[in-house]
């Protein structure tokens, strides 16, 4: 009865996809292991088992069955896997930095979308203790959202302060935007947009 009922609650750990963050698919692994109903002796195999065919797999299945079926066998997993795949701080601020500054928006996406994704690249950036002046992030912004030289030029000569804040209104403004801005964190809902 308990096997069935371990069977029941029992959720598959993430599977690691080649090009994956290292980082973002580590945090997913440790937030599995602290819901699943999977005993700690089995949470190697099971996660070894959803691994697919590739290096990571073959690393962990290097460790042996001994390591796979111990108590803490996850965590030495995880401890074997970070040695090889997991960067230093430089390495990661410098990849997190280039994204930023490589991101235009596509032609397809949505004000709205592009807002959300700027955001999230923000976030990533404040993880990595980065820290970009004002001035920065609203020629950023304006340069990432790929506009016409004429919105572009409009959005210079009508932004009131040449801030993030600043610039994301003027460019919703241009737009026509009827944004409620929610995920933004310095964005009102008052916004009276023309």
């Amino acid at each position: 009865m308990a096997q069935s009922e371990e069977r029941k609650n029992y959720k598959a750990p993430p599977a690691y996809c080649d090009g994956e963050n290292y980082r973002d698919w580590k945090l997913d692994i440790c937030l599995w292991q602290e819901f699943t109903s999977l005993e700690k002796k089995k949470q190697g195999t099971a996660f070894f088992l959803e691994l697919k065919p590739g290096k990571v797999k073959d690393a962990v299945r290097s460790l042996g069955k001994e390591v796979l079926v111990a108590e803490n066998g996850l965590t030495q997993i995880i401890n074997h896997l970070d040695k090889i795949y997991q960067e230093d701080s430089a390495q990661l601020s410098y990849r997190v930095y280039s994204k930023f500054e490589k991101y235009s928006r596509p032609d397809s996406m949505s004000l709205q979308s592009y807002i959300s994704e700027f955001e999230k690249l923000l976030a990533d950036l404040k993880k990595q203790k980065i820290t970009l002046p004002e001035e920065v992030l609203a020629y950023r912004f304006l340069n990432s959202a790929n506009l016409p030289a004429e919105k572009t030029d409009l959005a210079l000569a009508t932004v009131q302060s040449l801030t993030y804040k600043e610039m994301c209104k003027t460019i919703s403004k241009i737009f026509s935007v009827q944004n409620n801005f929610s995920r933004c964190s310095w964005a009102t809902k008052s916004l009276v947009l023309f």
